[in-house]
Formats: structure tokens, C-alpha cells, sequence
């Protein structure tokens, strides 16, 4: 016998508009009420936060914040963005007793926590396949490497 259990997801700024049902089928497994606590946790976080982080069925309810053509903009890619325009060095004047390795651990932690999905898709591994299997941009990082290389050797001359 399967039992269903519901979450809501809030997909608009108003909490009385524009309700849906995250449902998940089991059979009361613990790992799926385990699932629902966190969803709807992450979903409180996101209506006291203004209601901006999305949460969508078609994508998992993959974290997003939603632009103004009406794409997403995945939660884990403004946490890459972050991550790029961060500076390790202020950190580290703030909190000197953290290392670097920290830092980027604390970085790579809130990534993977934007990563959280209903479809347990490895958002990491769909993007190493992409880069993988798409050769021009293997050739442009080829490229760009070699030209680093030829830039170094350049530089040390």
C-alpha cells in the first residue's frame, strides 16, 4: 500500500495565489518524509525571504530565482557567480584562523545545498557530461590553456 504525502510550494509572492503540490508516492519510506521536512523548510526559508527563490515541479524544484523574461536563474549558479566574485583574501582578514580550503569548502557547500532536488538529478555530473561531450568547447579550453602556457613561458623570459 503507497501513501502519499504533500508538501506546498509557494510559486508567487502571495501565499494565496498560485499554490502547488509537491507530492511524493511512497511507501512511508523515512527517506521520503525525511524529503518533505526538507523541502518544506527550504520553501519557509524562501516565503521569509521574500518569496524570490522558486521552487518548480518541471525542474525538480530545483532552487531558482525567476528573471524578468520569465527564465530561471538556478540558485547554484548565482552560488558559482558569488563564489567567482569573492574575495578569499577579505575573508581571511575577517576570520584569519580559517584557511583557504575552508572558505572554498563553506562555497562548494551552500553550491550543493542550491543543487538540492526531488529528482536526486547530480546537477555536477549533467554539467561534466555537457562539457564532455561538447568538442568546440573542449577545443576552447584546450586553447585557452595553451595559451596560458605560451603567456607563462613568455612571462618568465
Amino acid at each position: 500500500m503507497t501513501n502519499s504525502f504533500r508538501l506546498t510550494a509557494y510559486t508567487s509572492n502571495s501565499i494565496q495565489q498560485n499554490l502547488e503540490e509537491l507530492t511524493f508516492v511512497s511507501n512511508a519510506s523515512v527517506n521520503n518524509l525525511n524529503k518533505v521536512a526538507l523541502f518544506k523548510k527550504l520553501i519557509e526559508c524562501s516565503m521569509n525571504a521574500g518569496g524570490y527563490v522558486r521552487f518548480s515541479p518541471e525542474i525538480g524544484y530545483l532552487p531558482a530565482l525567476i528573471d524578468s523574461n520569465s527564465k530561471p536563474v538556478y540558485l547554484y549558479q548565482l552560488i558559482e557567480l558569488i563564489d567567482e566574485l569573492l574575495d578569499y583574501d577579505q575573508i581571511k582578514e575577517e576570520y584569519p584562523t580559517l584557511s583557504y580550503a575552508q572558505i572554498g569548502g563553506a562555497m562548494a557547500f551552500l553550491r550543493k545545498i542550491a543543487q538540492l532536488n526531488t529528482k536526486e538529478v547530480d546537477i555536477d555530473e549533467l554539467e561534466d557530461e555537457f562539457i564532455s561531450e561538447n568538442s568546440e568547447l573542449v577545443g576552447e579550453l584546450r586553447q585557452a590553456l595553451a595559451d596560458m602556457e605560451i603567456v607563462n613561458v613568455f612571462s618568465e623570459i
